[in-house]
């Protein structure tokens, strides 16, 4: 038996070798029809027939295309905060270093503008410098002729502008990412910068479950055109690089009629279910053959949560007054957070007035108070962006501090503040204060450095002495 599995596992090995060399060197039809007109996909759609020599509007780029990888994000300009950021961070966290190597991520930025765009590379380039300059990160944006007039869109009966105004220009936006991506790689994963990576070495996991899939398929069946590793929507889905014209022309010619995914699904209903005879049963089959989908989602929407209660009864919550220099974002509210209800997220209202230095979460304390401990937490899974960094923790006694002669054991603010902690990497902030310290009139976070999103906090817990 260990004999008959051995075999199996080397016919399996040496299949899944054929396979890849069949991917790299294998060009359908339509791509080197691509190439010989120089990259018409660009030009392909009606509005773009008499424009010449049409060219990104930005591109930033090592030129490498030996990835085993590509993964295209597409984004646009948000006001409130990052989401593009929040994606790339779960990103890097959830890739190991052999897998950044072999990996490219494509950020197009769905913008015409081009002060809009500069702003958004100079985010990238300063939280990203080092892959932008390894080549871990390529940046594009379309030139500004690309995209249609979108106030002149056709709209069937049901339809509402803004819904296809929205689902054009993305499909227009994939078109052009994907007709970039597919000479960078094996395989091309769709992305959105609202998306959020779920899972360690999920790399690895596509890379594998892809090489298994073509191994194992049966020649005298269509191979599969798609893998699916998120069931909502355009995102998360894996192709093959050398078979993406084949999407992009669909993509192109009705740009205006439906979504993506609609798109997608009748694209491969168009392929495996190829006459009318065809039931409706033999179709689903080969539709489900065409489309394999993973069992567990790798990438999942970047959205706030409620949390579960941080306090007991017997916590005197009363006693304490909170208060921050940030505004919360609607009813998530301060002390909602405090009562363990949900999270508290502040920010000033414009974009350039984000959390800055000197700006306070403020723990008032109505009468004096003995605080043993304190745990905060900040950020979390789903928005780790929105952790606390370079952060303080502070205390003002009820005695001056001049009677404590405390001087040598703690820094000293300005306003009297003894600085008993940090956040750290976690965003998380936990101590057990000296009992020397004694009362306590207030316990303040203060952010020492500029912030680029907002702050997010789902834990505050105070562990006073009666």
């Amino acid at each position: 038996m260990s004999k008959l599995k051995l075999l199996i596992a080397i016919a399996l090995l040496v299949q899944i070798a054929v396979f890849v060399t069949w991917l790299v060197s294998f060009k359908p039809e339509e791509e080197i029809a691509l190439e010989k007109l120089g990259g018409n996909a660009f030009r392909f759609p009606p509005h773009l027939l008499y424009k010449d020599n049409l060219e990104f509007g930005y591109i930033s780029s090592k030129n490498r295309s030996d990835y085993n990888i590509v993964i295209g994000v597409t984004t646009k300009w948000h006001r409130k905060g990052w989401p593009l950021m929040r994606l790339l961070h779960s990103l890097m966290e959830n890739m190991n270093q052999q897998e950044r190597e072999e990996t490219l991520i494509v950020v197009f930025i769905g913008e015409v503008n081009m002060l809009i765009v500069q702003r958004i590379v100079d985010e990238l380039e300063l939280r990203h410098k080092q892959h932008l300059e390894s080549g871990l990160i390529d940046i594009i944006a379309p030139d500004r002729h690309y995209f249609p007039d979108l106030e002149q869109l056709r709209l069937q009966p049901t339809d509402t502008y803004a819904l296809v105004k929205q689902q054009s220009k993305q499909n227009l936006e994939l078109a052009f990412l994907m007709s970039y991506a597919r000479n960078k790689g094996l395989f091309y994963v769709q992305l959105e910068d609202h998306m959020l990576s779920l899972q360690p070495q999920f790399v690895s996991t596509m890379k594998r479950f892809a090489y298994i899939k073509s191994a194992l398929g049966n020649p005298k069946l269509p191979s599969w055109f798609v893998l699916d590793f998120n069931a909502a929507s355009i995102a998360g889905k894996l192709f093959k690089c050398a078979e993406l014209p084949y999407f992009i022309n669909y993509l192109q010619m009705f740009y205006n009629d439906m979504n993506s995914l609609q798109l997608l699904h009748f694209f491969i209903q168009t392929k495996v279910c190829y006459h009318q005879k065809m039931s409706e049963l033999r179709c689903e089959r080969n539709m489900q053959r065409y489309w394999l989908k993973y069992d567990t989602a790798l990438f999942g929407q970047s959205m706030l949560t409620k949390v579960s209660s941080t306090t007991t009864a017997a916590e005197p919550q009363t006693r304490v007054l909170v208060s921050s220099s940030m505004s919360a974002y609607q009813h998530y509210i301060l002390s909602s957070v405090y009562l363990g209800e949900r999270y508290y997220i502040g920010r000033l209202p414009a974009f350039e007035e984000l959390p800055q230095p000197g700006d306070v979460v403020q723990f008032i304390f109505q009468q004096p108070t003995l605080l043993r401990s304190y745990i905060i937490r900040s950020g979390s899974t789903a928005e780790p962006l929105k952790r606390l960094y370079n952060t303080n923790v502070e205390v003002r006694p009820a005695l001056e501090i001049s009677a404590l002669q405390l001087a040598n054991e703690y820094n000293v603010t300005e306003d009297e503040f003894l600085i008993v902690g940090a956040f750290d990497s976690r965003g998380v902030a936990a101590g057990m204060l000296d009992a020397s310290i004694g009362a306590l009139q207030e316990l303040r976070l203060r952010i020492q450095d500029f912030r680029d999103h907002e702050v997010l906090l789902n834990e505050i817990k105070l562990e006073l002495i009666e």
